[in-house]
């Protein structure tokens, strides 16, 4: 039997780390026959968000992370125009089509390759939209007003469009207000 070490940066709790938990491991277990095992590791304990790339690819620090490309934008700057689309596939669709990505165009696989890393998971993220407590009838309407958002690419569309950006820190370390 192989034990395999993951680190996530997310505690364990919400949708995506309760579905990894008690589905996505069991499979594996199940797939392989018990001959893999999970020492799972939640909320950076081994790796942070932005730490999660080298630690799992170069360091080798961990056997299987969560990476977020748009944390490792320098590292894997082919993954970055996923989040340029304002409009794309949903469901299970995105999933579809970032499977096709990666099977017509060798340069994904080779940008993940070259970070000594390979992709065993889609998971499409937080969904992208924007949510506002009153009624908006058209972009000018967030002009001036204050939005979050964890995303570089939102706040850089939130502030082209007027609004004021505020970013929601992931960690103490990243808090920029």
């Amino acid at each position: 039997m192989k034990i395999l070490k993951y680190s996530d940066h997310e505690p364990l709790g919400g949708m995506r780390t309760r579905f990894i938990k008690e589905v996505f491991f069991p499979a594996i277990e199940k797939e392989s026959k018990g001959r893999l095992k999970i020492d799972d590791h939640w909320g950076s304990e081994i790796a942070t968000g932005y730490d999660a790339l080298q630690a799992t690819g170069k360091d080798n620090t961990t056997d299987v992370s969560i990476v977020v490309p748009e944390y490792v934008a320098n590292n894997l700057p082919l993954h970055q125009i996923f989040k340029s689309f304002p409009k794309g596939p949903t469901g299970d669709n995105q999933v579809k089509f970032f499977r096709q990505v990666n099977e017509k165009i060798p340069a994904f696989p080779e940008e993940l390759e070259k970070q000594n890393v390979v992709n065993v998971f889609f998971a499409t993220g937080f969904p992208v939209a924007f949510l506002s407590t009153k009624p908006l009838n058209n972009l000018q309407d967030i002009k001036g007003e204050k939005w979050r958002s964890a995303s570089f690419w939102h706040k850089d569309f939130l502030q082209n469009a007027g609004a004021i950006p505020v970013t929601m820190p992931w960690a103490k370390e990243f808090m920029v207000l």
